[in-house]
């Protein structure tokens, strides 16, 4: 957050969870690197691979668990 200050109006990376027409739950989450992209600071590039890398692995847990996750 030193790096950027107003990266926090970014990083809530919200996170949606629904029953599609064909009963099967989605998750579904906003990507991170785009997010981060926004502010334009290269200095930022490692927390945005860092925080996609986790996100990538929470979708993967989600998606072993109960079987369907995307990423928007």
């Amino acid at each position: 957050m030193s790096v950027e200050t107003e990266l926090g109006a970014l990083l809530p990376c919200n996170v949606i969870v629904y029953e599609n027409d064909d009963g099967v739950i989605v998750v579904s989450a906003v990507d991170p690197e785009q997010l981060v992209g926004i502010a334009d600071n290269d200095a930022l590039d490692s927390v945005a691979t860092e925080v996609s890398e986790r996100f990538d692995r929470v979708l993967a847990a989600v998606t072993d668990e109960f079987g369907s996750a995307s990423e928007a």
